[in-house]
């Protein structure tokens, strides 16, 4: 009796072993999918300057340009300027001088608390066609955009201005999961809200205290004029090569049935754990199709000998594009034996 309650008690301790196992394995490979849908990719920036005699007749001080471009790429969970708040030393620094190194200095003290992903800093004035002058430069950049971090803040000093600029807080280059291809954005200008002089000058009277960055309106009078100061198009202009993202992996199970289970999370966004069991070794295709029975991605193809299975889906196709939301089959096929069961792709 001793005996059998000893090989009981031991079977039950394996059983609830290889469960753990099974949960820490679909909990590593949970966390893979994560780090697999992190990708980084390219963007165009092209700044064009319509600031000029025609957009501001009369209103047109000489030397006009858009000074030093400053910012960086960022996650929701910070922001380095928006309207209605009290600029920040390195806004301060960019609006009143047109110097960025402080609020690209902003950004990088950021990145150590996993909110941002680049600082982006050009020193050359962007300018209008109009004015041919020592500090102009290239007006398109190219910058790295990672997908955790899909927000990007730029601004740039109206030069000469006492505190003026243009630029974009927390723009998204992402819709749904997916990277805009194409985004412009109207340049308006804004008042940085530390300076009260209405002058084509730098500096001026301080406002003490300051005041709230404002975008700035008929109404309030500044020689700036709220008219369109030009645009920011951002292209992107490479993704990274290569077909969806799987991860498989294997526990030391020896199971009696042929089995493929259904997939969790499901609905799922970012990834999602299939597992399958299979008695004898046999010749596997795991492979998922949509609704026209196309197949859109194969996870797993060869050879397996007996064991259980688990295979992460990162929901992209087999081509390396974002699937779109909707019902999906995916199908085991070992040999002679097919299983089939549904899944839910929510972006």
């Amino acid at each position: 009796m001793r005996i059998e309650a000893t090989a009981r008690h031991t079977k039950t301790s394996v059983l609830r072993l290889r469960k753990t196992l099974s949960i820490v394995a679909v909990a590593c490979l949970m966390l893979a999918a994560t780090q697999l849908r992190a990708e980084v990719v390219t963007y165009r920036l092209d700044v064009d300057n319509t600031w000029s005699t025609t957009s501001h007749p009369g209103l047109f001080p000489e030397a006009a340009h858009f000074s030093w471009l400053g910012g960086g790429t960022h996650n929701d969970r910070v922001s380095f300027w928006n309207e209605g708040e009290l600029a920040s030393p390195g806004m301060v620094e960019m609006a009143e001088s047109g110097v960025i190194d402080m609020l690209a200095g902003e950004v990088r003290s950021q990145i150590g608390e996993g909110k941002a992903f680049r600082s982006l800093a050009w020193r050359w004035w962007f300018c209008p066609q109009e004015i041919d002058v020592g500090g102009c430069g290239e007006t398109s950049v190219e910058f790295e955009v990672d997908s955790d971090f899909p927000l990007v803040t730029l601004a740039t000093m109206l030069g000469p201005s006492p505190d003026w600029f243009v630029g974009v807080s927390g723009l998204s280059l992402q819709q749904e999961g997916r990277w805009h291809t194409s985004l412009t954005v109207d340049l308006r200008p804004y008042d940085g809200g530390t300076r009260s002089a209405n002058v084509w000058e730098l500096w001026g009277p301080q406002n003490d205290p300051p005041e709230p960055i404002r975008l700035i309106t008929d109404e309030s009078g500044e020689l700036i004029t709220p008219a369109s100061l030009g645009t920011m198009t951002f292209t992107l202009v490479s993704v990274p090569e290569g077909p969806t993202a799987v991860v498989e992996a294997q526990t030391g199970d020896e199971p009696a049935d042929f089995e493929l289970a259904q997939n969790y999370p499901n609905p799922f966004n970012s990834g999602t754990a299939i597992g399958f069991a299979l008695p004898a070794a046999a010749e596997v295709e795991l492979s998922v199709h949509d609704l026209l029975g196309q197949q859109v991605a194969t996870l797993i193809q060869g050879r397996r000998p007996a064991g259980a299975y688990t295979a992460l889906w990162d929901g992209r196709h087999q081509s390396g594009q974002d699937l779109a939301s909707g019902l999906y089959f995916y199908r085991l096929r070992a040999g002679q034996q097919v299983q089939t069961r549904k899944l839910l792709l929510l972006r």
